[in-house]
Parts: C-alpha cells; sequence; structure tokens
C-alpha cells in the first residue's frame, strides 16, 4: 500500500526570521563590518599615535572615553537585542562591536594616559632646564 503525502513548496524570502523583522534589514551587517572594522582601526590607529606623540590630549582622551561608551551602549544594545527576540544578525552585531571596543580601548586607556603624563614631565623639566 502506497501512502502519498501532499508536497507544498513554498518560496521563503532570505529576510523572514522566526523573531519578525530585525533592527536593520539583514546584510546591513556585512556593510557594518566593512565599513566600521576598518574605521574603527583607522580611529583606533590615530589615538595611538596622537597619545604616543602627546598632541591633543583633550580631544584624544574624549574621543577614546566615546569610544569606551559606544562599546559599553553596544553590549547593553546586544543584550537587550537577544531578550527581545531580534533576529541573530542583529545581536551578534552589536555583541561583537560591543566587545571589540570595550575590551581594547579599556585595556589601552592607562597607557595613553601614561604616555601624556610621561610628556608633560617631559615638557616641565624642559623648562625647568632652560629657566622658562
Amino acid at each position: 500500500m502506497k501512502i502519498l503525502l501532499p508536497i507544498c513548496l513554498a518560496l521563503i524570502s532570505p529576510d523572514s526570521s522566526p523573531g519578525g523583522t530585525g533592527w536593520w534589514p539583514p546584510g546591513m551587517d556585512t556593510w557594518f563590518a566593512l565599513i566600521g572594522g576598518p574605521a574603527s582601526g583607522c580611529i583606533g590607529a590615530l589615538l595611538g599615535v596622537l597619545a604616543g606623540k602627546g598632541i591633543a590630549r583633550r580631544l584624544v582622551l574624549g574621543i577614546w572615553r566615546c569610544c569606551i561608551a559606544w562599546g559599553i551602549l553596544c553590549l547593553i544594545g546586544a543584550l537587550v537585542a537577544f531578550k527581545t527576540g531580534q533576529p541573530d544578525y542583529v545581536g551578534e552585531t552589536l555583541l561583537i562591536y560591543g566587545v571589540i571596543y570595550t575590551t581594547i580601548f579599556s585595556t589601552i586607556w592607562p597607557i595613553a594616559k601614561k604616555r601624556y603624563r610621561e610628556h608633560e614631565i617631559r615638557r616641565m623639566a624642559s623648562m625647568d632646564a632652560t629657566g622658562h
């Protein structure tokens, strides 16, 4: 005896997800990676060079604080995304940026502040030596 089961083929669009629509459309995470990754690296490199040379202390440390805050906000956003049932690409993107920004910028923060202190001490010693 043969049992025939009805088969129905349905076209499922790639942007349909069980959690509904996300905070941004699918594929946008790729753009975040393509643009945000190199931009983050350039910002980090620029801040590192300026801190190493002791230039623009207030600007550099201010941007550095903003990067740490951005990482924390991304971590909070990832937590909210996972809790509210956002698609995985939303939560994972925020989690990756949050972990990278928070760990890297928080780890190097004390080193940058130390470099600025060293430059200030050298500048004061130079002014004392020249009599200014």
